[in-house]
């Protein structure tokens, strides 16, 4: 399940911010934040949030889903404005590859 748009733009971009504040600072101890910020936006995927809450290590995948602007072909998304952009498979955050 994609992340809805309305969901990255919840509260001033707060849930795009925040994936990308963890994925900078390697802080993945930080995911159960990120899912208390996705779910205050109305995020309902009940098994992506519990895997953030519980497995910050191995939800690293999730993260990627967040940061990934390829999810919404055609439509404007926040992420060029905060750096991201999507070159083949790769995504890169300020020029410096991040997945």
């Amino acid at each position: 399940m994609r992340v809805p748009l309305h969901v990255l733009y919840w509260n001033d971009c707060t849930v795009l911010k925040l994936a990308i504040a963890i994925k900078k600072s390697q802080q993945f101890s930080d995911l159960p934040i990120l899912a208390d910020a996705l779910e205050e936006a109305g995020y309902t995927d009940q098994f992506m949030l519990k895997d953030l809450r519980t497995n910050p290590r191995g939800s690293r995948y999730f993260l990627g889903r967040i940061l990934k602007p390829g999810w919404w072909p055609g439509q404007v998304t926040p992420h060029a404005h905060f750096g991201i952009e999507q070159r083949g498979r790769w995504i890169y955050l300020n020029g410096e590859k991040i997945y």
